[in-house]
């Protein structure tokens, strides 16, 4: 049998074991969603896929399978609620180090939750923005072993800031619940409301790095799934390809609504090379599918230039955009500003 024919009788084979789905799908260990497209770690169990959103996940899976599917139904009957509190010894000052400490609980025991699901190498993602939305910073507080997640950070001025905490714990779904925090100091403080404006132009340069993103469908809407391109290129305009892994993926994004309340946190979906086996797999898996945006080889690169994520935002309304990719080891953080309709 000639080899592309074999191949794609291989191909057919494993569709058949491993059906696609037209959406993002629950991973059963961090309980994040996860894209059935393009990821490639996937395994059937008593006649069902399971899909996971990285290579640890499918681990730990694998370790105790049946564990996981028991909370999974567990978690369908009823979603367990949790509580944060934050926790500073002192008065909070900018330009100063703060002490801040997390810790989560059930509610309504109050019992303190002391174990968390490893998501993307850490147990808990920390998002700290202030209330203008001009500063942001993704950190990750250090759990101890009475169960409290803690970090010391300086802020930068007075005013006021939203800690967003994103965990996901031993027996429950994958969450992100939020702090308020009041920073003292001299100075002017910043704004208590958000100055946003739509980003009109798709390009923009940040540092030395050339991005510019693609959001379609063309018309934006709440609880309609979006699928937004990040083509990120030198000032000279040639691809960028050398992007590095960011806590396990290939990037993070994190979309907060003007309100300051309503927040997402998602990955970039996992990368194909062009011409490969996973491209052909992923262009025969969406055939058919009532995807409104199929995804393609080239929105889903390895190491860039081009990043894809898959979006679906709640409300309608105003949200500023962060996506971070990393390169020569440090973090790059591109800010976009979009309207949602209803």
């Amino acid at each position: 049998m000639p080899r592309l024919l074999l191949a794609l009788f291989l191909l057919t084979a494993s569709l058949i074991n491993f059906p696609a789905l037209a959406h993002d799908v629950k991973d059963p260990v961090c309980r994040m969603s996860t894209d059935t497209d393009t990821t490639p770690f996937r395994e059937m169990v008593g006649g069902k896929t399971y899909y996971f959103c990285s290579a640890a996940c499918q681990g730990r899976f694998d370790k105790t399978p049946a564990a996981y599917l028991t909370l999974a139904q567990r978690l369908r009957t009823g979603r367990r609620i949790y509580a944060l509190t934050l926790d500073s010894p002192h008065p909070a000052s900018a330009g100063q180090p703060t002490e801040l400490t997390f810790s989560i609980h059930e509610a309504p025991t109050g019992q303190l939750v002391r174990e968390f699901e490893t998501v993307h190498e850490k147990p808990l993602h920390l998002i700290l923005v202030s209330a203008d939305f001009g500063w942001f910073e993704h950190q990750h507080p250090v759990l101890g072993s009475d169960g409290r997640f803690r970090l010391a950070w300086t802020f930068p001025r007075a005013g006021r800031y939203y800690l967003f905490t994103d965990f996901t714990p031993a027996d429950g779904d994958n969450q992100i619940l939020r702090a308020v925090l009041d920073i003292a100091g001299s100075g002017k403080p910043l704004p208590l409301q958000p100055l946003l404006k739509v980003d009109t132009n798709a390009a923009k340069t940040v540092g030395e790095t050339r991005v510019a993103l693609l959001c379609r469908p063309q018309r934006l809407r709440a609880n309609h799934q979006l699928t937004l391109t990040y083509t990120l290129t030198d000032t000279q305009g040639r691809p960028r390809t050398d992007f590095q892994p960011i806590l396990g993926v290939m990037g993070h994004l994190i979309a907060l609504r003007e309100d300051g309340e309503t927040i997402v946190h998602t990955h970039a979906l996992h990368g194909v090379q062009a011409g490969s086996y996973g491209a052909a797999m992923l262009a025969m898996m969406q055939r058919g599918q009532p995807e409104s945006v199929p995804i393609t080889a080239d929105m889903v690169t390895e190491h860039g230039p081009r990043f894809s994520f898959k979006l679906t935002l709640p409300k309608a309304g105003r949200y500023k955009l962060w996506a971070q990719f990393q390169r020569n080891n440090q973090w790059l953080t591109v800010p976009y500003t979009l309207d949602l309709e209803p």
